[in-house]
């Protein structure tokens, strides 16, 4: 399989720097000299889809172009976010979930009234996928 990273798409290094720094001045994202590869590659196909010759092409639009500049930070997002949790891969963190946080609520709830099962509802981040409600489903059920 072929990788679509900047040297498989052509696109020069020129600006790629200069392109990490404003990224990490704006968004607060860093990538050190050790993950530049990684932060060219997931920008690679943005600057290709925009029609541009280099990374540096792409920084000149975000920042002195301010109508431009708003859907191509969207599509920087987009492109450096990681959209799912590690945070429900851990049992451990479930059953503290489980067995500290839920009661924790029910003592702190139960002066409220009789009907706070029906209060109590699991929240889930946009990004996390299912395995959230079926992993504190499952720990409940072997809890009880």
């Amino acid at each position: 399989m072929i990788r679509l990273d900047h040297d498989t798409l052509g696109i020069p290094a020129t600006g790629l720097e200069v392109l990490r720094d404003l990224v990490h001045e704006r968004t607060g994202i860093f990538y050190d000299a050790n993950r530049t590869d990684m932060f060219a590659e997931r920008l690679a196909p943005l600057v290709v889809r925009r029609g541009f010759r280099s990374f540096l092409d792409l920084y000149y639009l975000l920042k002195y172009d301010d109508a431009a500049a708003l859907p191509a930070w969207r599509e920087i997002f987009d492109a450096l976010a990681v959209p799912e949790t590690y945070f429900w891969r851990e049992i451990d963190q479930i059953k503290a979930v489980v067995c500290r946080v839920i009661p924790e609520l029910v003592r702190r709830a139960r002066p409220r009234g009789p009907h706070l099962e029906h209060s109590v509802r699991e929240r889930r981040g946009a990004a996390d996928d299912r395995d959230g409600p079926r992993g504190v489903g499952l720990v409940r059920s072997r809890a009880d």
